[in-house]
């Protein structure tokens, strides 16, 4: 979002947080007008704020003008402190002077005592001599009565700020005694549920410092303290925009020597670095907690090598992709890493793959556009993950947000084939509304063929589970591990179970996002599938799609098409049957999705009208049916023929009234493509009732303020904003009143 963009959205923020009904939505519906994608993060940011029941609006002008006070100072010009020893002076305006706490590139701090009118500790910032100082009290007078706004325990509080004898500008902290974040978490081997609550603690208090507008631009890990008192753990964030105003405009000189990053480099963002401070705004703290983060879990920053080195040419290249954090784990610098979390790196790898890796990835995103729109959305979905919720960066499949049910009420071993039943007869319902469905039920087929040999895997993950044994309580990914070794080295020389259970465990393993151990699985079960010399033959291409579904979520279309293609090609040279017909099926709706995906419209046009062709002469099944007018609909939306969509979604919508009975989630689905379809046409008035009903039928099906739910009010939202229909937009934003 550019400078002038998130100045409009800021404004427009301001004037409708305090309204209310009719008047809040004029607001939105006006941006409507002018700039519908702007007006969609104007109500996001509206949602927001009324469920965190923030009372004071975000405020804009407050961070232009801390950022022109901070540049001020900078533009005054700075030079870096002479290297021979500082002389301590007994006094700093009214405090004693102690000792020294530390020095840097822009002055020292010590700690002091204050005698009047009361006894405090204090630390005390000197500003180095070199600024000018023609306006520097006027400047840090207006840092002082800004950061003077905030009240947040974990944030320390500048106290006071002045002159010194010399002329000196200074500030007066709380003293905060404690160790900087990354050292505490080291030194008493915390594990990655430790760190993340408190890093958790930390995003809560930088979110709070936002909504008073101020940002920080140097967030790391020695700026972020931890102490213990009374034996509760405290964070606390220190520095707020002070070292952000010299550090940012410092040259390379001053912050890298023998090619070593000294200076707050590795924690700066692209926008950052580039030193155009138009582009700076919340996010750029997104991106500084996110390096945190990835380094809490890892141990290294994204810029570092195998080696741990950090060169100023990878922290300069920051339009590159990161490493994911569960791929860090590999040599003997990664097994010490492993230790102080309390882990080894196989399990550390485990924990970190899915959830994790996607929290991480999508903080440090290199456009600023593609992350978190803020820092309570980061800490929202870093509390998801400990609370064992779906998280926003992670695919919201019927299966993944199952899996996240079953975890959080941790059940015990005991009980755990009862979770495991219950997980995959509620896949295969919850699935009628994915393809995935039809391929897990085709898979069953010969699961069945193997029962004995699962029977056996199975019992060893039971047995081995048990809670008198372990005095922990398992967990499916516990399970899924297990089994998969198991039957690795139970089995080496039996293909056909090796191939099956491999087959099924990396099915499981995809679903719970858990995608390099997926795809390990099902690439085994593939070689395993090629050495049965009697197998049955349409068992091989079933791995082939499934492994393509599974590059399709990780991204590689490429991967995944080829998947796709080898499935069709080894199932095209099996007799005619009803079986080859639904596979076939099947696998040429999931090509034609991944093509729609990459925008080869013609090519999603001609796989999507040949699954519709062949569930055209499969006795008139109407669910299948059903999607492939979906798809073929989702082929006209993308090629923008809205008309011929809402045709599609019609037919669609008719096949699903057939099948499932009235009030299905798939009739609410159905609805809710038929009103989109139209609202996206010009058709706006008919697609009230359409709109209206999906979200009728959402509502008693879903939780209110789950993915779900969010995705059939915003249509209803649009419509209503469309037709002015203020009233009735407000109470779906704020079902509560």
């Amino acid at each position: 979002m550019d400078a002038r963009r998130y100045e409009q959205l800021s404004r427009a923020f301001e004037e409708a947080v305090d309204l209310q009904g009719a008047e809040r939505i004029a607001v939105i519906q006006a941006l409507e007008v002018e700039d519908a994608s702007l007006a969609a993060e104007l109500r996001a940011m509206l949602a927001s704020d009324e469920e965190s029941r923030v009372q004071e609006a975000f405020d804009e002008e407050a961070l232009r003008r801390n950022r022109d006070a901070f540049d001020g100072v900078v533009a005054d010009g700075a030079t870096t402190l002479p290297t021979g020893d500082l002389v301590t002076p007994a006094r700093i305006g009214p405090f004693r002077v102690v000792r020294l706490l530390g020095q840097g590139g822009m002055g020292a701090v010590y700690l002091a005592e204050q005698t009047e009118p009361f006894v405090r500790t204090v630390a005390v910032k000197v500003i180095r001599s070199g600024l000018s100082r023609k306006s520097i009290t006027r400047r840090f007078e207006l840092e002082r009565e800004a950061l003077s706004r905030m009240d947040d325990p974990g944030i320390a509080r500048v106290l006071d700020a002045g002159l010194d004898d010399d002329k000196r500008p200074y500030f007066a902290m709380e003293y905060v005694e404690g160790q900087r974040l990354d050292v505490f978490c080291d030194e008493r081997g915390l594990d990655v549920e430790a760190r993340l609550r408190l890093l958790l603690e930390v995003a809560r208090s930088v979110q709070h410092a936002h909504q008073r507008g101020i940002l920080h631009r140097d967030l790391k890990p020695s700026n972020l303290l931890v102490s213990t008192q009374d034996g509760a753990t405290r964070t606390k964030v220190i520095d707020f925009g002070l070292a952000r105003a010299v550090d940012a405009r410092a040259t390379l000189g001053t912050m890298t020597t023998d090619g070593e990053v000294l200076g707050t480099l590795a924690y700066m963002s692209p926008e950052q670095a580039r030193l155009v401070d138009a582009d700076v705004d919340t996010r750029t703290d997104v991106y500084s907690l996110g390096i945190v983060m990835y380094e809490l879990l890892t141990g290294r920053l994204p810029a570092e090598d195998e080696r741990g080195r950090r060169s100023l040419a990878n922290l300069l290249d920051r339009e590159r992709s990161s490493v994911r954090p569960s791929n860090r784990f590999a040599t003997e610098l990664d097994t010490r890493h492993a230790v102080r979390r309390a882990a080894t790196t196989r399990g550390l790898r485990r924990v970190l793959s899915g959830d994790l890796d996607w929290i991480v990835l999508r903080a440090i995103e290199p456009r600023p556009d593609d992350r978190y729109a803020s820092v309570s959305e980061f800490a929202n979905d870093i509390e998801a993950y400990l609370e064992y919720r779906p998280v926003v960066a992670g695919p919201p499949s019927t299966l993944y947000r199952l899996k996240k049910l079953v975890r959080r009420h941790r059940l015990a071993a005991a009980g755990i084939a009862t979770a495991l039943v219950a997980l995959v007869a509620g896949a295969i319902v919850s699935a009628a509304m994915a393809w995935r469905a039809l391929e897990a039920e085709d898979r069953a087929r010969s699961t069945v063929r193997e029962l004995e040999a699962q029977n056996d895997v199975l019992v060893h993950m039971l047995s081995t589970s048990d809670t008198r044994h372990e005095g922990i309580e398992a967990t499916l990914g516990d399970l899924l591990e297990r089994g998969a070794s198991y039957v690795r080295e139970r089995y080496p020389e039996r293909p056909r179970t090796l191939a099956t259970v491999l087959g099924t465990i990396g099915a499981t393993y995809r679903e719970q996002g858990v995608l390099d151990d997926a795809e390990a699985c099902l690439l085994d079960a593939i070689e395993a599938w090629e050495r049965v010399d009697d197998a049955d033959p349409t068992q091989l291409p079933f791995v082939h799609n499934s492994l393509g579904v599974l590059y399709s979520r990780m991204g590689q279309t490429d991967k995944a098409i080829e998947r796709f293609e080898t499935a069709l090609r080894l199932m095209s040279a099996e007799p005619p049957s009803e079986e080859r017909r639904s596979a076939e099926a099947v696998w040429s709706f999931n090509l034609g999705r991944v093509y729609i995906r990459e925008g080869r419209t013609d090519d999603a046009e001609r796989w999507m009208q040949r699954a519709h062709a062949l569930h055209g002469t499969l006795d008139g099944d109407q669910e299948r049916l059903y999607f492939s007018h979906v798809g073929l609909g989702e082929v006209a939306r993308s090629r923008g023929d809205y008309e011929a969509a809402v045709t599609h979604f019609m037919r669609a919508l008719d096949r699903a009234r057939k099948k499932f009975p009235e009030g299905h989630v798939i009739e609410a689905a159905a609805l809710q493509q038929v009103g989109v379809a139209l609202i996206a046409a010009g058709r706006i008035e008919e697609a009230s009732e359409y709109t209206a009903k999906a979200l009728r039928i959402a509502e008693t099906q879903y939780e209110e303020g789950t993915v779900y739910m969010e995705v059939y009010a915003s249509a209803r939202v649009e419509w209503c904003i469309r037709t002015g229909h203020g009233e009735e937009a407000d109470r779906i934003l704020r079902p509560n009143g």
